[in-house]
């Protein structure tokens, strides 16, 4: 007897061989530029498509889904027939050092410094909460609950938490809020609550991926630290112990479900070890050190992995390669902002001389600004970066370019954007819900 499916799922694996069969082809040489601008998100739903339907592939389609290192598309005109055969001499090594990392170019928005209306909230401790940009809204997470705001200043829904000193992580459709150093974790689509699980002992920090896989990284007794993963059923399916070396940060790629762990030995002077997980198989496949440098924070934009370090912040591939590189060896990095689409500003000390730059997903730099004072916030989102002077919050392009400044009556404790026209200020004992118009 057929089982109930199967006419569904045979159809499924015939096309998605003859989907890699054509796209292998491309991928082997011919050059379309709009295929070439897709391989990343292409590869990235074959592999979902495959989990979907519990398809088993043979070892070669397999390793060429998950090999998401590609050319880069050239930029340059065609050169001289002599020149491609020249080119055909390269390495494997050198070919595997391009990586297709995702590219995203905003239209430069042309938006005027227009009158803009704030919304006062009150909420106590506001300084103290957390907050994230979720779907349309914002998030606001205390210890007692969550509230949802949209871009006006309208609670949407509350949920009642009790968690002392909440951690929240946002990715997709799923956010997070673990308890830090407790061992509450708990997941949430919306209002929903999916599940609350515990950590092997305090929660250091935690993250979620769009496929709601939470990665937790906590304390352990006789350990120097410990890792587990944490399914969206509520299932353990990853658990490891670091014995000699501090366990600081960890993240979940969504597709790969590849671990990412930095850990730190200060033993005869700061080292720095990034190693890459394979949780299906509870093995590390690919290690990068960090010598002199302290790795604080990893962050998998689709399956390339940013690295934040006190000294540097680069981009890493699936097979441990160091991308591209930012080093900050001459100045100091205060902090940084990443949005869904690999974009960073990242604010610097140069001798006493702020200092944001704005890099794209691919570590290039797309502008930079020198404010007149050190901004104490800044944040980006889908093109649009803020910041404050003082009391001022200040919106621009990524090129830069300032385009809506508004006047605060407070101090301003941080700021979070929504979309080009709305803005959250967060203050001590309140939020301002800024709309330009």
């Amino acid at each position: 007897m057929k089982k109930k499916g199967g006419i569904g799922r045979i159809f499924a694996v015939l096309l998605l061989l003859f989907a890699v069969c054509v796209f292998a082809v491309f991928a082997s040489g011919t050059k379309i530029a709009f295929i070439e601008n897709y391989t990343y998100n292409f590869k990235m739903n074959m592999l979902a498509l495959t989990r979907m339907f519990n398809i088993q592939l043979s070892e070669p389609i397999e390793e060429f889904l998950q090999d998401l290192s590609t050319p880069e598309p050239s930029e340059e005109p065609q050169q001289e027939e002599s020149d491609s055969q020249d080119a055909g001499t390269q390495t494997e090594s050198e070919i595997e050092d391009v990586e297709d990392i995702p590219e995203v170019e905003f239209t430069e928005q042309k938006l005027e410094n227009k009158e803009a209306v704030g919304t006062p909230v009150a909420l106590t401790n506001a300084a103290s909460a957390k907050y994230a940009k979720y779907r349309d809204y914002i998030l606001c997470v205390s210890e007692t609950r969550i509230i949802a705001y949209d871009n006006s200043g309208r609670e949407l829904w509350t949920v009642g938490i009790h968690m002392s000193n909440p951690i929240l992580s946002v990715n997709g459709n799923y956010y997070m809020v673990a308890e830090g150093g407790g061992r509450k974790i708990s997941l949430f689509d919306g209002k929903n609550k999916i599940y609350e699980a515990e950590a092997d002992g305090s929660i250091k920090n935690a993250s979620v991926s769009a496929n709601a896989d939470v990665a937790v990284v906590s304390e352990k007794e006789n350990y120097k630290g410990a890792v587990i993963v944490i399914n969206k059923n509520g299932d353990r399916v990853f658990s490891w112990n670091s014995g000699s070396d501090s366990v600081i940060d960890a993240d979940i790629a969504a597709a790969s479900r590849q671990l990412a762990v930095s850990l730190l030995n200060t033993e005869g002077g700061a080292k720095s070890r990034v190693l890459l997980f394979d949780i299906s198989k509870g093995e590390n496949q690919y290690e990068q050190e960090f010598n002199d440098a302290i790795v604080f924070d990893v962050d998998y934009l689709g399956e390339v992995l940013n690295v934040f370090a006190d000294n540097k912040v680069c981009g890493m591939s699936q097979k441990g390669k160091i991308l591209w590189e930012l080093e900050y060896t001459q100045r100091q990095l205060i902090r940084y902002s990443v949005d869904d689409n690999g974009y960073k500003i990242l604010l610097s000390d140069n001798s006493n001389t702020p200092q944001i730059e704005v890099i794209t997903g691919r570590g290039k730099q797309k502008s930079v600004i020198s404010p007149d004072v050190l901004p104490d916030c800044l944040n980006i989102n889908s093109g649009v970066i803020a910041y404050n002077k003082d009391r001022d919050i200040i919106l621009s392009n990524v090129s830069g370019k300032q385009q809506k400044v508004y006047s605060c009556t407070r101090e301003i404790r941080d700021v979070y954007i929504i979309d080009s026209d709305h803005v959250v200020v967060v203050y001590n004992s309140g939020l301002d819900f800024i709309k330009f118009i």
